[in-house]
């Protein structure tokens, strides 16, 4: 099998390092290291070399976090390093060794969170505590915009300086190598923390295992059913039928001719693969066919989009999409591990695990509402992260009436799932607006 290429994406500070590690390892991947300047030019270094890489490694995950708000979704993999604990503690050992007088609290090692609060050495050595702090600054690094980003750096820096100039540390054991030359010109004592070469082989080996399992999902088979909304009968279903597959004959030809059109007792089923899935869902968020018909049918179409292990799993997912795209009279998609995504296009896109456990039965049968829509509910809740809705939050999020999410709420008080907390008052005139709280025991 051809090895992968992987694009590695640093500073300068890391590039000879990394060039020497990365030539050391016996992996299955040629490798590419490129640098960039600052967290504004990131993404354009990305998008130069996107085509021609399967995945990508980014030099922490502040890069890669400006990586991710200037690109959005990334068509190919990317990962990240950081320096790991291992090569923190190596680079503590190795400073005390050298100078037996240096004092663990007067070494900065470490980040906090906004405000910016910097670590000692001394608080840093705590297992428990590293974890602690690793976990509170990677959630806060993927709250922040870009300016958030540049300001950090440039706050670190001031910070950092105004201890060195108030005398309160010896050295700092940097994390960040972007912000190490500034500091040296400051004439503030530091080293960087290189992560360790066993971190970096296992990084590029796990992002190799996700190129290889995306490049066997490209061809899983893949369904995409499409139905009119109306079912009119006769000759005008039959005149309906003939359009659909003319339109879908005219697709066919634009995207590369790798579909297989069949008439179906409804619609049209067209037997493909997840490559071209992917494409025209962009991995289940949008619907590039349901634009297309738009412009070229007269009447509107529901479309499902099934991906399985065998065609005859793709087929059966994309029928259930179809079901619940009947409901909402648009796109929705169900892939290998039955997750459905829906409705594609809108502004709000639920995932919903469609796999029915015994839990999520026995909510069903409490409330009388079906399994699949308890599901939507545990998305919601889980995406929204708060149990507190309203009958306007539902009915926008299933695009559905405010009679039927009343319907809903009204069926999960009566089965002990809900109830209401209160009143919130309306955005526009009104009257103010009932919030329930969800007892959801299914949502994580």
């Amino acid at each position: 099998m051809a090895k992968v290429k992987i694009i590695v994406i640093t500073t300068d500070y890391l590039y000879q390092f990394l060039k020497e590690a990365y030539s050391s390892f016996d992996i299955e991947a040629e490798i590419e290291i490129v640098v960039y300047k600052n967290f504004s030019n990131i993404a354009d270094v990305y998008r130069a070399k996107e085509k021609e890489a399967d995945g990508f490694i980014v030099s922490g995950s502040a890069a890669h976090q400006a990586l991710v708000l200037q690109v959005g979704s990334t068509k190919k993999p990317v990962v990240f390093f950081n320096a790991d604990h291992v090569a923190l503690y190596r680079a503590v050992l190795r400073q005390i060794i050298k100078n037996k007088s240096l004092l663990p609290n007067r070494i900065l090692m470490g980040m906090g969170v906004e405000p910016i609060e910097l670590l000692t050495c001394d608080y840093m050595l705590d297992e428990n505590k590293v974890a602690f702090v690793d976990k509170r600054i990677h959630q806060w690094i993927e709250t922040m915009s870009l300016k958030d980003l540049l300001a950090y750096e440039e706050q670190t820096v001031e910070e950092i300086t105004q201890w060195w100039n108030e005398g309160r540390m010896d050295l700092v054991i940097c994390q960040f190598s972007s912000i190490l030359k500034t500091l040296q010109e400051r004439g503030v004592p530091c080293i960087y923390a290189y992560p360790s070469r066993q971190h970096l082989r296992d990084t590029a080996d796990s992002l190799i295992r996700e190129i290889k399992a995306q490049q066997a999902k490209k061809n899983l088979p893949a369904v995409i059913s499409i139905s009119p909304v109306a079912q009119p009968g006769g000759v005008e279903m039959e005149n309906c039928l003939k359009q659909l597959e003319s339109q879908l004959a005219q697709v066919d030809k634009r995207y590369g001719g790798d579909m297989i059109i069949q008439r179906a007792a409804l619609g049209c089923d067209v037997f493909t693969k997840y490559s071209l899935v992917s494409y025209l869902t962009g991995c289940f968020t949008k619907c590039a066919l349901s634009k297309y018909f738009q412009e070229h049918l007269p009447f509107t179409v529901c479309i499902g989009y099934g991906v399985g292990a065998s065609i005859s799993a793709a087929k059966s997912h994309a029928m259930k999409a179809k079901r619940e795209a009947f409901q909402h009279k648009g796109s929705f998609g169900v892939d290998e591990h039955q997750r459905m995504y829906g409705p594609l296009n809108a502004e709000n896109t639920i995932i919903v695990d469609t796999e029915v456990t015994p839990e999520i039965q026995e909510m069903a049968q409490k409330s009388q509402l079906s399994t699949l829509t308890i599901q939507k509910l545990i998305s919601m809740v889980n995406i929204s992260g708060s149990s507190y809705v309203t009958t306007q939050e539902i009915a926008q999020r299933f695009k559905v009436t405010p009679r039927n999410a009343n319907r809903i709420l009204s069926s999960l008080e009566k089965g002990g799932l809900a109830w209401a907390t209160g009143k919130r008052a309306a955005q526009t005139k009104g009257r103010p607006t009932t919030v329930y709280h969800l007892n959801l025991k299914g949502n994580l």
